[in-house]
């Protein structure tokens, strides 16, 4: 009897400190990545962003939501085509910054999604009207549709 209270403490024991260890890793995760992200090592950023995104709760939104924007920022900056999830994920989690509908429309420009980027170009717009850049990507995307309607050869 005392062998199986024994085993059963240090079984209880082990998984609450795998599970204490577990918490601390993913801010530490974090912490890596805003390091590499401000030394201009988007790559590596963008991977510990994804790892530490992977294992955040989903009842912490808004640091699924500033993860998973962080993310897209470091797949944009280095081309990497999973930039469009990543800036999705951020709408879904409630990212407070209007911005992430301006660089998901950039992304989806770039991917060639030219109606999905208008939609998100329009509601970054109603909300900052004189944008030159929305303004731009607009006029980005109708050119580009109008010449993929008319090809000259």
């Amino acid at each position: 009897m005392y062998c199986m209270q024994k085993t059963r403490f240090i079984f209880i024991l082990f998984l609450s400190s795998l599970l204490f260890l577990s918490c601390g890793g993913v801010k530490k995760n974090l912490r890596k990545a805003n390091q590499q992200y401000e030394l201009g090592n988007y790559f590596a950023a963008g991977e510990l962003f994804k790892k530490s995104y992977s294992r955040l709760p989903y009842k912490d939104k808004e640091l699924r939501a500033q993860t998973a924007f962080n993310q897209g920022e470091c797949f944009q900056k280095t081309n990497n085509s999973r930039a469009e999830q990543a800036y999705l994920n951020a709408i879904r989690n409630k990212f407070s910054d209007s911005i992430v509908f301006l660089r998901l429309a950039q992304v989806q420009q770039k991917n060639g999604n030219y109606k999905e980027a208008e939609k998100n170009y329009s509601t970054y717009l109603s909300a900052f009207l004189k944008d030159s850049i929305a303004i731009n990507g607009l006029k980005g995307i109708h050119f580009a549709d109008s010449v993929k309607k008319n090809p000259t050869r």
